[in-house]
């Protein structure tokens, strides 16, 4: 893990294009909420976020993750981080590609930054 927010966002990325399951998973903290965009459902605690994850493992392949145009607002042990996510990956055989205004919300414990919040929002070319 990284020292800093934005750090601990481009960590998880980067082991999302690894494929790394178990560091992707670590990212995360216990109690995470994130949004379905394909269900437009919430995601709520770490069964639901594992889930997920898992299915993003397993449906996708060749994962190529930049977040560009990054800020972060840290306030002690809370952050966010956002930015634009631009991802491009292999889902069912397809090149797909995907732009999406991304917020990240983190919170710093035992001075490891975890995220607890993923929101990103995909727009059609």
């Amino acid at each position: 893990m990284t020292d800093t927010p934005d750090g601990a966002v481009i960590a998880m990325l980067q082991a999302l294009d690894d494929s790394d399951h178990a560091a992707v998973i670590a990212s995360f903290d216990a109690d995470a909420q994130g949004i379905d965009e394909l269900t437009r459902a919430w995601l709520r605690g770490s069964e639901q976020m594992r889930s997920y994850i898992d299915g993003i493992l397993e449906a996708t392949s060749d994962v190529e993750s930049r977040l560009r145009d990054i800020a972060v607002t840290q306030i002690g042990d809370a952050a966010f981080v956002t930015g634009v996510l631009e991802q491009d990956y292999d889902l069912e055989g397809e090149r797909q590609s995907v732009v999406a205004p991304t917020t990240f919300g983190l919170r710093r414990t035992d001075g490891v930054w975890r995220i607890c919040l993923f929101h990103s929002v995909p727009i059609p070319d």
